[in-house]
C-alpha cells in the first residue's frame, strides 16, 4: 500500500514537473530566434507600436539589419535612447501616433509624407485589449478603431510611398500586418459578419458583443473581431494592388504566444494569471 501511494505521489510529480519545464524548455529553444541573414540596408521601414513588446523587439531587430527605421507610437518617451542604447548607432526617429485617434493618424501621416518619398516596409504592429467598453474619440469602438480601423486609414493615406518604393526597386515594397489566432473564433466571426437574407448581402457590425455572441468574455472576444478585420481587409486590399500591377506584398501574420503589456488590458482573475503564466 505505501508503496503504492509513493508512487502515485512520484508519477504525479513527474507529470506536474513535466507541464511546467517541457513547454518552457521548447519554448527556450525554438521562439524568438530568426535565423535569416538578410540586410535592410537603404531600406525604410515603418512600424506602429514600436515603442514596447513584440514591437520593440522588432524594431531592435529591425535596425540591426540597418534599416531606416520610423516608430509610430502613443509613448515616445525615451524611446530613441533605449533602442540606440542596445543598437549603438542605430538609425531611428520615433513620432507621435494614436491610432485610434483620426486627427493623430492625418498628421502623423502628413509629417512622414513631408520627409519621406518612399517607404519600403509598413509594419502595422501595434494593438490593444481593453477590460472597459470604451469609445475612440471618433465615435468607434476603441479596440476595433485602435487595432483595425486607424491602421486601415493609416495604410490609405501613405499607400502611394509605399507603392512607390515597390516600383523603384527590385524588390517588392511591403504591407506586414501583425494579426492574431484570436481571429479564428466562428462565433466572432458571425458578430463580425452576418449575412442579411433580405438585403442579399452582408451586415459588418465593429461593436462590441456578449460571451454568447463573441464566443469569449466580451474583451478578448472583440480583439479577435478586430484581428479577423483585418486579415480580410489585407485580403482585400492585397488584391487591390494586385489588380493594379504593384509591386507591393501584402501579408498577415500570426506572432506566437509572447508575454507583452497587452495583456493589462485584459480583466484580473485566473484567466489573467493563466496567461501569465504560459507566456514564461
Amino acid at each position: 500500500m505505501i508503496d503504492s501511494i509513493i508512487a502515485f505521489i512520484y508519477y504525479i510529480t513527474i507529470v506536474v514537473i513535466s507541464i511546467h519545464v517541457v513547454p518552457w524548455i521548447f519554448k527556450e529553444l525554438t521562439m524568438g530566434i530568426c535565423r535569416c541573414k538578410g540586410t535592410l540596408k537603404g531600406k525604410v521601414v515603418l512600424i506602429t507600436g514600436g515603442n514596447n513588446g513584440i514591437g520593440f523587439e522588432t524594431s531592435l531587430e529591425l535596425v540591426r539589419r540597418g534599416a531606416k527605421l520610423i516608430i509610430g507610437c502613443r509613448n515616445t518617451q525615451n524611446v530613441e535612447h533605449r533602442i540606440c542604447n542596445l543598437v549603438p548607432g542605430a538609425d531611428v526617429e520615433v513620432h507621435k501616433l494614436d491610432l485610434s485617434s483620426n486627427k493623430s493618424i492625418r498628421a502623423f501621416a502628413d509629417e512622414i509624407k513631408s520627409k519621406y518619398d518612399s517607404i519600403d516596409i509598413l509594419v502595422n504592429n501595434a494593438g490593444m485589449v481593453n477590460k472597459e467598453n470604451k469609445r475612440s474619440e471618433d465615435g468607434h469602438e476603441l479596440v476595433m478603431a485602435t487595432n483595425y480601423l486607424g491602421h486601415a486609414l493609416l495604410n490609405h493615406l501613405l499607400m502611394d510611398l509605399v507603392k512607390r518604393a515597390g516600383q523603384m526597386g527590385t524588390d517588392c515594397s511591403r504591407i506586414i500586418l501583425v494579426s492574431s489566432l484570436a481571429s479564428g473564433e466562428k462565433k466572432a466571426a458571425n458578430h463580425l459578419c452576418s449575412f442579411n437574407s433580405s438585403k442579399k448581402n452582408y451586415d459588418i457590425n465593429f461593436e462590441n458583443g456578449s460571451v454568447k455572441d463573441l464566443g469569449s468574455d466580451d474583451f478578448g472576444g472583440q480583439y479577435g473581431k478586430s484581428k479577423l478585420a483585418q486579415i480580410m481587409y489585407g485580403k482585400h486590399l492585397a488584391q487591390i494592388l494586385k489588380d493594379e500591377n504593384c509591386n507591393t506584398l501584402v501579408a498577415s501574420l500570426h506572432p506566437g504566444f509572447v508575454r507583452t503589456d497587452i495583456f493589462q488590458g485584459l480583466p484580473a482573475g485566473p484567466n489573467l494569471k493563466f496567461i501569465m503564466w504560459a507566456g514564461y
